[in-house]
């Protein structure tokens, strides 16, 4: 007996009707989810179950006693029972069949609590097993242990990919724990290709909807079947469809691609797939050719105004076309359209109408002093006789008065210059009345006027032909000398020797406030030299000041401004005027240069100028001792000394100061007593009074005095040291020099070692005895001057000095010595970069 499956009725296979060979299952409809019809077909399990129970004959069992139970003990004592011929050891019954040993015939199975055979199935082999009927068997069968029934299936791990288990039966279908085939995707409970499914391409819910189009899936994508007329999918993009309508697309008019060319001036439209075209409004076709569209703007063009072939034509004009009417684009040269009215072209002639003289409107009305007129477009005046129309403006007729216009002085543009000058215009004629102050006419142009500023040049320095000399400038009308002198006298190079400057001297008078010079020895002195003048002895001893020669006549020169001081050689007083080079530069390298020595008159000084620079790199520029005079030694004893040369003249036997020069020593007549040494000269401080002789009884010779100021704006020779007194066995000894005056002017001044500055004092002479001891030593001479007027300056470690010189002594300390003479003084004036020291230390001044 075939076992086949059943589901629709809830009949179990066990009991269906006897000899079924096939289950008709029909349709199934699983509710909203069709999978369509599934006919399974007959389904023979394989198991055959008998239609009635089997009889078993038991074997004759011998005999037993009643009262003796029966109990098995193996399944051999059970064979032919009546209750099966299996033993129950537990029991010791026997029975049908065993849970754990089966031995229920095919298409039974053992009931565990009976131990009784029933029909159905015990296990999947069973079902899939042939059936004792000879039906084919299903390798597929499951065994429902709960129905004992064969079934297709107890779960959907029993069903191939795409299928699940429903009511024991496989039917098409997935779930999120039931996957599809490897080209299908689960959406919705149902197995799609999703490569070419509309409704799910590409993806679960991922219908294909194109505008205009017949869509299909393709890959996975979207893809145009085919549009729906009259669209196309003209930019082969699936996404937006069949996108173009030909019907009306300018781009694609009748099929993709085609466009409707542009054309000038057109619009272009699209209609029922063909192209068509119509002008923009002011524009016609006028040449017939649809090649060019629209090719004129009837607005403007004149040959085609307003309509194709309506020409412009003006007089006197050229004709344009304006909104489509004719206009006057422009008129011919002299011509005008005064009245607006383009018809009658440019009606006016602008070059001689009195009305439009020029232009449009303007008229030519009476102007003062003429008769108007128009000419060549330009109003203007017939002028009275002594007017004319020098402005060119016919508005005010004829403006100038030529006899008297300054602007117009007998003719148009002849122009009186009233260049820093009152100027007039007499009868037509030009003429300078005055100058205004401070400039001249002095080249008697009359084009010019006072051409020349009298202020500040130099060819006309203060009045016409006043020139000033090289190195000069001319500064507020007079010539102002440069410090630096003019270079004239070229390079000065001295390498060896000495070499001896301000030769050129001489004794010299002048006022405060004058220009006059006069010289006793104006030998060697020239227009344009630069000269040194001070007073250096007697009233105003230590004045000083530069200037330049810009006359001489005969012993008097004229100097290029007002002296500052007053200058006197009259009786007891010394003024002189010593000329400075004016070189190019100064290289001092080896040589001495020196000046001469003050001698009683001049000299003292050592003035130049350098326009470029100063160098002393080796050599020395040197005045040592050769200020104011020591005397010489008195060979006569028992006297007192005579003073040191100071700014007040020479000196007499005394032991007070001479000004700046030392006092003598002093003598008594005291025959146990030395004689005093004579006093230092004096300068940036008092020199050192000579030593005392004897108990206190010979004095020694007072100090000179301090004299000048640290600026040096008054200048002095260093002071002489004075002579000491004599004993009864003994000379004074001799007093010693001072330094002179050292003037320098240059932009740029160094010292360099071994190169030096000096202007030191003498050292005083040692005592003179010629038997005995006793007699005064001479005093130290004090150091001078030095000024270097300069832009910037390097002065070396002490290489510039102006020391004072030592008094004179014994060296056997028979006798007294002599006082030390003071330093002098140096200043530097202007320098903006300075470097170096001095002894004594500079005063710098701007």
């Amino acid at each position: 007996m075939s076992l086949a499956l059943a589901c629709t009725d809830g009949n179990s296979v066990v009991g269906g009707p006897p000899d079924a060979s096939s289950a008709d299952l029909g349709p199934t409809d699983l509710g909203p989810t069709d999978l369509g019809p599934t006919d399974l077909g007959p389904m023979d399990l394989g198991v055959d179950v008998p239609d009635v129970p089997v009889e078993v004959d038991a074997p004759d069992v011998p005999d037993v006693p009643v009262d003796v139970p029966f109990v098995c003990t193996a399944d051999a004592q059970c064979v032919g029972h009546s209750e099966g011929g299996v033993c129950d050891v537990a029991s010791g019954r026997c029975v049908q069949c065993l849970a754990s040993a089966d031995t229920c015939p095919s298409g039974q199975y053992c009931v565990a609590a009976t131990n009784a055979c029933a029909p159905g199935c015990r296990s999947d082999e069973a079902c899939r097993s042939a059936g004792a009927d000879g039906g084919a068997a299903s390798p597929t069968a499951r065994c429902d242990t709960t129905t004992r029934m064969c079934v297709a299936c107890l779960g959907n791990d029993d069903c191939p990919l795409g299928n699940l288990c429903v009511g024991n039966l496989c039917v098409t279908g997935c779930s999120p724990t039931r996957g599809c085939p490897a080209d299908q995707a689960c959406c919705s409970g149902a197995c799609v290709n999703t490569q070419s499914n509309v409704a799910a391409c590409g993806g679960c819910d991922t219908r294909c909807t194109l505008p205009n189009a017949v869509p299909a899936c393709m890959n996975g994508n979207c893809a145009v079947t085919s549009c729906v007329a009259p669209f196309a999918d003209c930019d082969t993009s699936a996404t937006n469809g069949c996108e173009v309508n030909t019907q009306s697309d300018l781009a694609h008019c009748g099929a993709c691609g085609m466009a409707c060319a542009p054309r000038p001036n057109t619009t272009a439209r699209c209609g029922a797939g063909a192209c068509a075209y119509e002008c923009v409004t002011g524009f016609s076709d006028c040449n017939g050719d649809p090649s060019d569209g629209c090719e004129v703007d009837t607005r403007v063009t004149a040959s085609h105004c307003g309509r194709c072939g309506n020409a412009c034509s003006l007089a006197n004009a050229t004709a344009a076309c304006a909104a489509s009417a004719c206009t006057v684009a422009s008129c011919a040269a002299g011509f005008a359209d005064c009245d607006g009215n383009a018809p009658n072209g440019c009606e006016a002639n602008t070059r001689s109408d009195l009305a439009h003289c020029g232009a449009c409107g303007t008229s030519c009305a009476a102007r003062p002093n003429g008769a108007p007129v128009c000419v060549t477009g330009v109003c203007g005046v017939t002028c009275l006789a002594g007017y004319a129309d020098c402005d060119g403006n016919a508005a005010n007729g004829c403006e100038s008065n030529t006899p008297t216009d300054l602007r117009n002085c007998g003719g148009c543009g002849r122009v009186c210059n009233s260049n820093n000058a009152t100027a007039s215009c007499r009868v037509g004629v030009c003429a300078v009345d005055s100058c205004n102050t401070g400039f001249g006419d002095c080249d008697g142009n009359l084009a010019n006027a006072c051409e020349a500023n009298l202020n500040t040049s130099n060819a006309h320095c203060g009045a016409c032909g006043r020139t000033c000399l090289p190195g000069a400038t001319c500064t507020a009308g007079a010539c102002v000398l440069g410090p630096y002198g003019s270079g004239a006298d070229a390079a000065l190079t001295p390498t060896s020797g000495t070499v001896t400057i301000n030769a050129v001297r001489s004794p010299a008078t002048g006022g405060p406030g004058g220009t006059a010079v006069d010289l006793t020895a104006p030998t060697g002195f020239s227009v344009g030299q630069m000269v040194f003048l001070h007073q250096t002895q007697g009233a105003g001893a230590g004045s000083w000041e530069v200037r330049q020669i810009v006359a001489l006549s005969g012993s008097r020169a004229t100097v290029e401004a007002p002296l500052t001081a007053a200058y006197s050689s009259a009786g007891a007083n010394r003024a002189q005027a010593v000329v400075m080079p004016q070189y190019s530069t100064v290289l001092v390298n080896g040589g001495t240069l020196v000046a001469p020595a003050w001698d009683g008159n001049t000299g003292g000084i050592l003035a130049f100028a350098a326009r470029e620079s100063v160098r002393v790199t080796s050599g020395a520029i040197v005045m040592s001792d050769r200020g104011f005079r020591g005397h010489p030694r008195v060979n006569s004893n028992n006297r007192a000394g005579e003073q040191g040369e100071g700014a007040a003249g020479y000196g007499v036997q005394n032991t007070v100061p001479n000004s700046n020069g030392g006092g003598g020593g002093g003598r008594t007549g005291c025959e146990c007593c030395w004689a005093g040494g004579g006093g230092g000269g004096g300068h940036a401080s008092g020199g050192l009074a000579g030593s005392a002789g004897g108990a206190v009884c010979q004095p020694g010779g007072n100090a000179g005095l301090a004299v000048g100021v640290a600026a040096q704006t008054t200048m002095f020779l260093g002071g002489a040291g004075a002579n000491g007194g004599a004993d009864e066995d003994g000379y004074g000894s001799a007093g010693a020099n001072g330094g002179g005056i050292i003037y320098v002017a240059s932009p740029a001044i160094s010292v360099e070692s071994p190169g030096a500055i000096r202007s030191n004092g003498q050292t005083g002479n040692n005592e003179y005895n010629y038997a005995g001891c006793g007699s005064g030593g001479g005093g130290g001479g004090a150091g001078g001057a030095i000024y270097l007027r300069v832009g910037g300056i390097n002065l070396g470690a002490s290489l510039v000095t102006a020391n004072g010189g030592a008094g004179g002594n014994d060296p056997g300390n028979c006798g007294t010595a002599g006082g030390n003479g003071s330093v002098g003084r140096i200043t530097v004036r202007g320098s903006t970069t300075t470097s170096g020291t001095t002894a004594p230390a500079f005063t710098a001044v701007p």
